[in-house]
């Protein structure tokens, strides 16, 4: 078994690598979006990639709009209405002037897809 400290170093290094190798966010955020898909489709779940964009963005603040861009792309593309999580809460308040700061309901669970009331 494979230690989650492990995957989440793996999983920051390959977010790091992705931000080298393109020319503009608009082309990290895709890049990261397919990784995503990818890291989806070999089992595994939100919580890593929250957890090593969160370690991204607590060790450098120009990752806060990279993130926040990849989370509003990935809350649409999974048609995820109103969320709430650590990394959200984070970059929300981080001077990132986006509409993830205006997600409401911050006791709803990242796994489920309810709409906001």
């Amino acid at each position: 078994m494979v230690p989650q400290h492990y995957k989440i170093g793996m999983q920051m290094t390959t977010f790091l690598r992705l931000a080298e190798q393109s020319s503009t966010e608009e082309i990290l955020v895709d890049s990261m979006m397919d990784n995503v898909h990818e890291m989806f489709a070999i089992g595994y779940d939100f919580s890593f990639i929250e957890k090593s964009l969160l370690k991204l963005a607590r060790k450098s603040g120009i990752w806060f709009s990279r993130i926040g861009k990849f989370l509003t792309v990935f809350l649409d593309t999974y048609n995820i209405k109103c969320r709430s999580s650590k990394l959200i809460n984070f970059i929300s308040t981080r001077n990132y002037n986006h509409t993830l700061a205006l997600i409401p309901n911050k006791n709803t669970n990242l796994d489920d897809n309810k709409e906001c009331s």
